[in-house]
């Protein structure tokens, strides 16, 4: 569904290990992060010629603010 999404334009996908738990819907092989799925999207949003956000972009488009400890 995220990369028919892709392939359609849509401007947002959201994506992370609860959304999918094996890493090809073919293979037993399980997720073993949640910058795992992310990586891949990129991976296949790169191939179509569509541009990613960086995590700092993404967080500045949907009004987030860092949680991280500095």
């Amino acid at each position: 569904m995220t990369v028919l999404g892709i392939m359609l334009g849509v401007d947002l996908v959201r994506i992370g290990i609860e959304d999918q738990f094996w890493t090809y819907p073919h293979k037993d092989e399980f997720i073993r992060s949640s910058a795992e799925p992310v990586e891949k999207v990129v991976q296949i949003a790169k191939a179509l010629g569509r541009d990613t956000a960086t995590p700092d972009e993404a967080r500045k488009i949907l009004g987030m603010k860092s949680t991280s400890v500095k």
